[in-house]
């Protein structure tokens, strides 16, 4: 059997995230990745996402679960001033963060 290739190009479609908005002030960003100059770090762009992922019920057909899952957002902001207080506060000797922020 002789087989005949011939290059073909094919047009493939994914989704990608456009805007990111902070699910606590609402700011937002193009894609996902907050530019250098809202945050102010090294290096020169950041994602902040906090993720929940949980099974829920099995699949009938094949035995693996079913999942959710929460994503919350967070500008760079909003993650340093509300959400690293915040973990301190619940436990005010995790140093740990602190150390990290400092170094």
């Amino acid at each position: 059997m002789t087989k005949i290739y011939e290059r073909k190009e094919f047009t493939q479609v994914h989704e990608a995230v456009d805007k990111t908005y902070c699910d606590i002030c609402g700011a937002s960003c193009e894609g996902t990745k907050w530019p250098h100059s809202v945050h102010g770090w090294s290096p020169a762009e950041a994602e902040v996402t906090v993720s929940f992922q949980w099974k829920t019920t099995p699949d009938e057909y094949d035995g693996s679960y079913v999942g959710r899952l929460l994503d919350i957002d967070l500008c760079p902001s909003c993650f340093m001033n509300k959400l690293v207080p915040w973990v301190i506060d619940q436990n005010p000797g995790f140093e740990a963060i602190e150390e990290y922020l400092d170094g």
